[in-house]
């Protein structure tokens, strides 16, 4: 069973996953060093909201690349091989505003990417019986087997 999940929850690229990893840290960052632990009035209580709120920040730090990889999955497919022709600026400003929000929506679209890659290795291209060699393909990890 933990093998599974290791598939599962590394089931894309390392490289992949580290680009967009690394590409959303400034905005956690940010949250993270502005959001106080101690009650603004009293500073002597820890406010567990707070805390609570620092958790799920982490947490979606952690699983963005996931809630990314199904944005772009979704999106590919909508736009298949087509190619739009847009202003710099408008594209830069759409790409933050979508990485703020899959971000915001991380621990709702990491758990697509996870059925998603589940199923892709049990059933899809990359069907094996977990045991075989990875192998990079398509923006995941798939698994050559000896069937």
């Amino acid at each position: 069973m933990f093998s599974k999940l290791g598939w599962i929850f590394g089931g894309l690229q390392p490289a992949y996953y580290l680009r967009h990893f690394v590409l959303i840290s400034p905005l956690p960052l940010i949250m993270l060093t502005h959001i106080p632990l101690t009650d603004l009035e009293t500073h002597t209580v820890i406010n567990w909201n707070q805390v609570l709120v620092l958790a799920l920040v982490a947490i979606s730090w952690l699983i963005y690349p996931f809630s990314r990889f199904v944005y772009e999955s979704v999106f590919n497919w909508i736009m298949g091989d087509n190619v739009l022709i847009v202003n710099a600026l408008i594209c830069l400003i759409m790409k933050l505003l979508t990485m703020v929000l899959c971000f915001s929506f991380a621990i709702y679209l990491a758990p697509i990417a996870w059925i998603y890659i589940f199923w892709y290795f049990k059933f899809g291209d990359g069907k094996c019986d977990f045991n075989g060699d990875l192998q990079d393909r398509d923006g995941i990890i798939t698994a050559e087997c000896d069937d």
